[in-house]
C-alpha cells in the first residue's frame, strides 16, 4: 500500500493491511448464501426441479408430457454435477439445494474480485449495485444454472475487456469456459452478447477473435453432451417455442418479461460519469469502452427482455463502476487506516442489504407445506401409477417433483410451457388468457383418466370450482381434484 508523502514511518502491521483487505472481501462472499440458507430460503423454481431431476435419475420424457421434438436435456453439465454430489457423497435433496444456491454464488463473487487491484473499489461497486438494483442482485441466489453461465461472462469480460490485446493463452482459456458453460447450461447463442458488445464500443478485432472462440467454445461444449448436433438444433428450436403462441407479456416467464431499467442503478452509472467530468478526466470517444458498451446494450435491450439486463448488463454495469472507484482509489492514495475503515464500510454494506429478509423473501418458502405420500389425509388423491399431472402453475411442478422425484407419474406442464405438447400448450394459453375461469379448464377435466390429478394452488377458503372433478385441500393453498369415484 503506497504511504502518503511526508509519513513518518509506517504503522504497526501496516503491510498486512491488503491482506486483511482481501480476506474480508472473501468471507463476505462465502458467509451471505450460508445467512440466507440459515433462514431456511430454498428457490422457488427451477432449482427445485434441477435437484429432483438429478435424484430421480429419469429423463426429462419420463417426467413430463412434453412435445417429441424436445428429448434431450439442456443441463446435462448441471444434472451430472450434482448426480455425482449425490452417488459420492450422499447429499439430500436439500443439501444440494444449499450447493446449488451457495457454490454458484459463491463463484460468482469471486470472479468479481478476480484480477482487481482495489478489493474494497469491488465491494463498494456491489454496495451501490445491491442498494440500487436489489431485485437484480438478488438473483444471482436463485440456485440455477444459469449462474455459472453468468460467471464465465464475468471472467471472460476480466480477460477480454480490460486489456488492449488478448493472448493465444487467454483465448485457449476463453473457449474451455465457454465449453464448460455451454455443457452446463444450453443458452449457447446468449455469448454472442459479448461480439455485439465489442462491436458497438468500436473493438472489432476483438469481436472477431472472440467470435471464433465462442464458435470453438460452443462446439466443444455440445460435444461434452455426446448429442452436438442435436444438441445445438433442440436448443435452438427450444428457444424459438419459447416464444411461440404469446400474445401477452405476461404469459412469459418472469426472465423474459421487460425489465423495469433499474433507474437507479443507471443513474448511478450516469452520476460515476459526470463525476469523471468533474474531475476533468473525460476523455471523449475513448471512455465509450466494452464494459460501458455492454452495459448501455444490456440495459436496453432490458427494456424488451429483463435477461439482457439481469444476466448480462448488470454484470458488466458493476465491472465497469468497479473500474471507476478503482482508478480514483489509485490516483488519490488513502492513509492506510482511512482504507481499513472504507474497506469495512464496503463489506458490512452488502452483507447487510443482500441478507436483509425484507417482505419474507428469504424465508418465505420456509414454511411451505408439500404434498408428499406421507401428507395426512392424502391417500387416495395423490396420482396413481402411470397418471398425468394437470396444473396451469410452474410451481406446481417445481414443488411436487422436488418432494416426490421417484413418483411414477408425469407432469403436463414442468420448467417452460414452450416445451409442452401443442395441444396441452394452446388449452395452457387459453386458460391464462381468461384469467384462470373454471370454465377454461373443461378441455383438461374430458381429458383426465381415473389415474391422473389436476393440481391448483389456490386459497384455503376458495374452492376451485371446477365442474366434473371432486376437490380436496391437501397443503398449503394446494388444491388436488380428481375424476369422481364411485362408492
Amino acid at each position: 500500500m503506497e504511504q502518503p508523502t511526508g509519513s513518518a514511518k509506517p504503522l504497526p502491521l501496516q503491510r498486512y493491511f491488503p491482506l486483511a483487505i482481501w480476506v474480508v472481501a472473501v468471507l463476505v462472499g462465502l458467509l451471505i448464501p450460508l445467512k440466507i440458507l440459515q433462514l431456511g430460503y430454498i428457490p422457488a423454481d427451477d432449482a427445485m426441479c434441477h435437484v429432483a431431476k438429478a435424484l430421480s435419475g429419469k429423463t426429462w420424457p419420463q417426467i413430463l408430457l412434453m412435445d417429441q421434438r424436445f428429448a434431450q436435456d439442456e443441463h446435462p453439465g448441471w444434472h451430472s454435477i450434482l448426480g455425482a454430489l449425490h452417488r459420492n457423497f450422499g447429499l439430500d435433496a436439500d443439501q444440494m439445494i444449499f450447493f446449488s444456491v451457495a457454490a454458484p454464488f459463491v463463484a460468482f463473487w469471486l470472479a468479481l474480485l478476480v484480477k482487481r487491484k482495489r478489493p474494497e473499489a469491488m465491494l463498494l461497486a456491489i454496495f451501490l449495485a445491491s442498494l440500487a438494483a436489489p431485485g437484480s442482485f438478488g438473483r444471482f441466489m436463485f440456485g440455477r444454472p444459469f449462474i455459472v453461465m453468468t460467471v464465465v461472462y464475468v471472467l471472460l469480460l476480466q480477460l477480454w475487456a480490460r486489456t488492449d490485446k488478448v493472448s493465444v493463452r487467454a483465448m485457449v482459456l476463453s473457449m474451455a469456459l465457454m465449453a464448460f458453460s455451454v455443457w452446463v447450461h444450453g443458452s449457447w447463442y446468449l455469448f454472442g452478447f459479448i461480439c455485439a458488445g465489442f462491436g458497438l464500443a468500436g473493438a472489432w478485432r476483438k469481436a472477431w477473435a472472440f467470435g471464433w472462440c465462442w464458435v470453438l467454445g460452443t462446439f466443444f461444449g455440445a460435444l461434452l453432451t455426446g448429442h452436438p448436433i442435436g444438441y445445438i438444433h433442440e436448443t435452438t428450436v427450444h428457444l424459438l417455442s419459447t416464444f411461440g403462441g404469446h400474445p401477452l407479456e405476461r404469459f412469459l416467464v418472469t426472465e423474459l418479461q421487460p425489465d423495469s431499467g433499474d433507474v437507479v442503478f443507471a443513474l448511478v452509472i450516469v452520476l460515476a460519469m459526470l463525476w469523471r467530468v468533474a474531475r476533468g478526466e473525460w476523455r471523449g470517444s475513448a471512455e465509450w469502452t466494452p464494459l460501458l458498451a455492454l452495459a448501455v446494450l444490456g440495459w436496453f435491450l432490458g427494456l424488451k427482455i429483463s435477461r439482457f439486463w439481469v444476466d448480462w448488463g448488470y454484470p458488466a454495469a458493476i465491472l465497469w463502476l468497479a473500474g471507476e472507484l478503482e482508478a480514483v482509489l489509485e490516483k488519490n492514495s488513502l492513509r492506510p487506516y482511512p482504507v481499513l475503515v472504507l474497506s469495512a464500510f464496503a463489506a458490512a454494506g452488502p452483507y447487510m442489504l443482500v441478507t436483509r429478509d425484507l417482505n419474507d423473501r428469504w424465508s418465505q418458502n420456509a414454511t411451505i407445506e408439500y404434498i408428499t405420500p406421507e401428507t395426512p389425509g392424502i391417500q387416495g388423491w395423490l396420482p396413481d401409477p402411470g397418471g398425468l399431472v394437470y396444473d396451469s402453475d410452474m410451481r406446481v411442478f417445481f414443488r411436487t417433483f422436488y418432494k416426490n422425484p421417484h413418483a411414477d407419474w408425469r407432469y403436463v406442464l414442468g420448467f417452460e410451457p414452450g416445451i409442452m405438447t401443442p395441444e396441452n400448450f394452446d388449452i395452457l394459453r387459453k386458460i391464462q388468457w381468461n384469467s384462470y375461469t373454471s370454465q377454461a379448464y373443461e378441455p383438461w377435466v374430458k381429458k383426465m383418466r381415473p389415474q391422473d390429478r389436476m393440481i391448483l394452488f389456490q386459497d384455503a377458503g376458495i374452492h376451485p370450482g371446477i365442474a366434473g372433478l371432486e376437490w380436496y385441500y391437501a397443503a398449503s393453498d394446494t388444491w388436488i381434484g380428481r375424476l369422481p369415484r364411485k362408492p
